[in-house]
């Protein structure tokens, strides 16, 4: 019996799809470990000879790949996607309490993952507090050369210190929020801030103020907390 040599665009999408899926988790959990972005830059961090930000590429790519070929996937099997939807749809809604559930538990993951609930909240400080250790480790590791040139290792320990504290991510938090925290007068605190070429409102996220104006936490509440 012969083998069929000739080329198939129906498995080749199908192979394509489900190992770009694999790729996915994979990068997914490299990215979860990794360290913050600024200390895997100097400290040049690496996995398998690959930087965060070259992680960080694959994972972005390989997702629009993956979503373009489910896309070519779906119109390949349209007629048994829409034939496997109708039959299943039929039993779904037979199971009227079943699909309330799902529903329900969707709804609940994903209101309580942008809410930051328990126990959502502690997966995401689980990988916060895996990405610090990476510096922690530097540091506690007395490497001077890493460590004596720059002040971001040290202003980088203080922020984990800080949000270990507080209980969950720094990063995540408003800056009203921080604010509030550190008693500090909202308009005053805010006023401070622009002064110093900060433009910034009190519903913006710590991590992303952090990021534009490269600056540490720590710097940051120095600012309107430092008389």
């Amino acid at each position: 019996m012969k083998s069929d040599k000739k080329f198939k665009l129906r498995p080749f999408v199908s192979l394509f799809t489900a190992l770009s899926f694999i790729h996915l988790i994979i990068t997914s959990v490299i990215l979860y470990i990794a360290p913050p972005g600024r200390f895997a830059n100097y400290a040049n961090w690496k996995i398998f000879g690959i930087t965060k930000s070259g992680w960080e590429a694959q994972h972005t790519i390989i997702g629009f790949l993956f979503i373009g070929f489910a896309v070519i996937h779906l119109i390949l099997n349209w007629k048994p996607f829409i034939n496997y939807i109708r039959s299943k749809a039929k039993k779904a809604f037979n199971r009227t309490w079943e699909l309330i559930a799902a529903v329900v538990l969707v709804v609940f993951i994903s209101l309580g993952a942008g809410y930051n609930l328990v126990p959502f909240s502690s997966v995401m400080n689980l990988g916060e507090k895996l990405s610090n250790s990476w510096e922690q480790k530097a540091l506690s590791a007395g490497d001077s050369s890493k460590t004596s040139s720059s002040g971001q290792m040290a202003e980088s320990a203080t922020d984990t210190k800080q949000e270990s504290a507080t209980g969950q991510g720094m990063g995540r938090k408003d800056l009203k929020t921080v604010i509030e925290e550190n008693n500090a007068d909202l308009q005053t605190a805010i006023a401070r801030l622009k002064a110093q070429g900060l433009d910034v409102s009190p519903d913006d996220i710590m991590k992303d103020i952090s990021i534009k104006y490269d600056m540490g936490f720590s710097d940051l509440i120095d600012i309107f907390t430092k008389e």
